[in-house]
């Protein structure tokens, strides 16, 4: 048999994050991305090919966050010259007929062959996609909200399960193939509030109180730089999945999407800046508090000041790369 060249090839992805814990390799195979795509790695070739290298994942994604198309690179032995055409179209068949065999919401949309010197996740840029559902009118809801509580306190009665679920039915007014899709802002809020907030981010700024304890142990132990320019675009006018085909009871929600983009970000550093802008457009913390933890972010390490957004509706959207870094 002819001697073996290690060549190497570059992927691009999307996945349902709602069923993975997360992308990162974990031991004792765990369901994460990485596992699943590297499992199917070793097993899908022909015996012309073998896997030589791990799976480098461009960017790490949370326990529920999705990718519209995430981006990993790893390194195949083939024994004879095959063209790198065939070979790529043997990776992407091949996975994607054992993903759907397997029920594993992943599907390999692209593979090329790069460079050897190529690698994933030095990447240009990131671009994420948070939607985000706001119930039209709410405020009325809210006000009936605060109503009953004070006839409940009249009354002296400290439960409000009888009253509450028929004032804030919140959820039922979003479609049943939305949910794992978007991040309800189902609290009282002022969304002009909320966009003022969120514009705050954009820009250059220290991000490091907008991190997690682990975030910032891990910023810390690779020397990760928390200093990012953050671009964020808002589209407010969304609706939601197949709104067309919708019942009208599904038309009081409101679809925000925010499009943020950076060359990196710190560990759940988008769902914090979220989180924060939800808390100033809830009457939680001023305004002005995030403007302090952006200039001066080591005085909040240990204060636990603003929320962390749940994960659904965040999507990586793409993850961009200079052209040259294709040249092989």
């Amino acid at each position: 048999m002819a001697s073996s060249s290690v060549r190497r090839f570059f992927i691009e992805f999307s996945y349902n994050g709602s069923r993975f814990s997360g992308v990162a390799k974990q031991l004792n195979s765990v369901h994460t991305v990485h596992n699943v795509i590297f499992k199917n790695l070793q097993e899908s070739f022909s015996e012309n090919f073998e896997l030589k290298s791990n799976i480098c994942i461009s960017s790490r994604t949370d326990a529920g966050v999705h990718a519209l198309s995430n981006t990993a690179h790893f390194d195949i032995a083939t024994h004879e010259p095959y063209r790198s055409d065939n070979i790529c179209a043997e990776i992407k068949n091949e996975l994607n007929k054992n993903f759907i065999k397997d029920q594993n919401h992943i599907r390999i949309i692209k593979c090329s062959e790069v460079s050897t010197n190529f690698v994933s996740r030095h990447a240009k840029s990131r671009t994420y996609l948070y939607r985000l559902a706001y119930l039209k009118n709410g405020q009325n809801y809210w006000n009936e909200i605060e109503t009953v509580k004070k006839i409940d306190q009249l009354l002296k009665n400290k439960s409000f399960n009888f009253s509450l679920p028929y004032l804030y039915p919140f959820k039922n007014y979003l479609g049943i193939f939305e949910a794992d899709c978007v991040t309800e802002l189902n609290e009282p809020i002022s969304k002009d509030l909320f966009f003022e907030a969120i514009k705050l981010f954009n820009g250059q700024h220290d991000f490091s109180a907008f991190t997690t304890k682990q975030g910032r142990d891990e910023m810390m132990a690779k020397n990760k730089n928390p200093v990012k320019l953050v671009d964020i675009k808002i589209n407010s006018s969304k609706s939601q999945f197949m709104s067309n085909y919708l019942d009208k009871f599904h038309e009081n929600y409101e679809i925000i999407e925010l499009e943020i983009k950076s060359s990196s970000f710190l560990y759940k550093m988008i769902r914090k800046m979220v989180g924060a802008a939800s808390d100033v457009a809830r009457g939680i913390i001023p305004i002005e508090q995030i403007n302090k933890m952006l200039s001066e972010p080591k005085k909040y390490y240990y204060k636990d000041l603003t929320s962390v957004m749940k994960p659904y509706g965040l999507f990586l959207k793409s993850v961009e790369y200079d052209p040259n870094d294709f040249l092989k």
